[in-house]
């Protein structure tokens, strides 16, 4: 089966604190291991950024549901294609601190290599399980 990727950036619309993205984060790991997607979510405070991986349907059925989600507006897909193996293949969704106030703009402003060796990166400021 192929695996395909996508990455996109949206602010959160209603900033409610904390409890409001760790809702996301759960909802997100329950539903990406029902659809055999993987990935990475990043939060700077204002805006996410994440990583998915898995098949073609399940991400763009997910991404969907993304665009319609009335938590997010101002949503950018950065990239799509296909790749030949996961790079997150043990996160149903890690959740990845922007441990600097660029970090979102620079992976913005990366190709796909930098995005995903971004979140590669930023691992060691991960959450697993929330």
């Amino acid at each position: 089966m192929e695996t395909r990727y996508l990455v996109y950036l949206s602010r959160l619309v209603d900033p409610m604190g904390p409890g409001a993205v760790a809702g996301i984060i759960r909802e997100s790991r329950g539903n990406n291991a029902i659809r055999g997607l993987t990935g990475a979510l990043m939060f700077d405070g204002e805006r996410f950024c994440q990583y998915l991986e898995g098949p073609a349907d399940e991400i763009m059925r997910t991404f969907t549901a993304i665009q319609h989600d009335a938590r997010h507006a101002a949503i950018e897909l950065l990239a799509s294609g296909s790749a030949r193996e996961r790079r997150f293949a043990s996160w149903s969704m890690a959740y990845v601190y922007a441990v600097t106030p660029t970090l979102i703009d620079e992976i913005g402003g990366g190709g796909i290599r930098g995005v995903a060796d971004a979140f590669a990166s930023a691992l060691v400021h991960c959450d697993g399980d929330l």
